[in-house]
């Protein structure tokens, strides 16, 4: 199921993410800062989104915005985390079909 979830560090960021029921995903959004493929993530969109916040975008540009965040920080866990941390990330995250 897609949900729209907020991270907020020094600014809020959007992501629409497909997760299960139950899904921790707060904590696999925390587990994945620091690592380089996230913060590239964060700093590519930043620009993007500077101009305009999101209440003011319309349905077709917020998909825009968020389209593959699920299956981007998927790659990022597999290739950037270890341990308990990386299953974390990889079980609240639903693979794409």
């Amino acid at each position: 199921m897609k949900k729209v979830f907020k991270f907020t560090e020094t600014r809020s960021w959007y992501f629409e993410l497909d997760v299960d029921d139950g899904a921790q995903v707060e904590e696999a959004l925390a587990a994945l800062v620091g690592t380089e493929g996230f913060n590239y993530y964060l700093t590519d969109r930043a620009e993007d989104e500077y101009k305009s916040e999101w209440d003011e975008l319309s349905a077709g540009e917020k998909r825009t915005c968020c389209d593959h965040a699920t299956e981007y920080f998927r790659k990022v866990a597999d290739r950037e985390l270890e341990g308990e941390a990386r299953d974390m990330v990889l079980k609240s995250l639903c693979e794409s079909e």
